[in-house]
């Protein structure tokens, strides 16, 4: 969805007081390690003012520099091929930026290999209230305002110049070591346990 400057505002609001929330919760610590994915300043303003210090903020885009998200670092990664090992930070946050890639769900995927504790994810909702924010022109159903600031460099599909229909959820996910009942791994791949699943389903019913 398009932002305006208060609706922007109102989202970044909402992203430091779930922060701080979670961090009240002790769901969240302050020296956790953080990776921040699709991220900008707008994410150093908001992980700073909630009081973290260890993140990493990335994106697909190349940025000249490290000054501008001091105290924090930057790097250029792609969040649906994330070139890092298996849990390599404790958090991975993306804010208003799911919808910018090409597979979505590639991207989640990603976010939960290298996380050690959970994601973070914080994308705008279809609700009533947006829909009638769309039909008296206060929001757009598309960001062309990125694409457009960008000179139809940045802002769209993967950071390109088509932009985006905004995503419809978000989510807090807090990572586990426990797998449902019905899986195990073997061999480092996920299988179907036949034997837990044979009580429930009768195969000679699906032939």
């Amino acid at each position: 969805m398009g932002h305006s400057e208060n609706d922007w505002q109102i989202r970044m609001n909402f992203y430091v007081q779930s922060l701080r929330s979670l961090l009240a919760k002790n769901i969240l610590l302050p020296d956790d390690s953080v990776l921040v994915l699709a991220g900008g300043p707008h994410d150093r303003v908001s992980l700073l003012e909630a009081g973290f210090s260890n993140v990493v903020i990335s994106n697909l885009d190349f940025h000249p520099g490290d000054a501008e998200y001091a105290p924090f670092s930057w790097v250029q990664l792609d969040a649906e091929r994330i070139e890092r090992d298996d849990e390599s930070y404790d958090w991975v946050v993306i804010h208003a930026g799911l919808h910018h890639l090409g597979v979505p769900a590639q991207g989640v995927c990603e976010m939960f290999r290298v996380c050690r504790k959970g994601i973070l994810c914080f994308e705008a909702r279809d609700s009533l209230a947006m829909r009638l924010a769309l039909k008296v022109s206060l929001s757009s159903a598309y960001e062309l305002e990125p694409a457009f600031l960008s000179g139809g460099h940045s802002g769209g599909y993967r950071n390109g110049l088509f932009p985006r229909q905004g995503n419809q959820f978000g989510m807090v996910a807090v990572k586990t070591k426990r797998l449902q009942p019905w899986l195990t791994i073997e061999g480092g791949r996920l299988r179907f346990r036949d034997e837990m699943l044979s009580k429930t389903y009768d195969r000679t019913k699906y032939v």
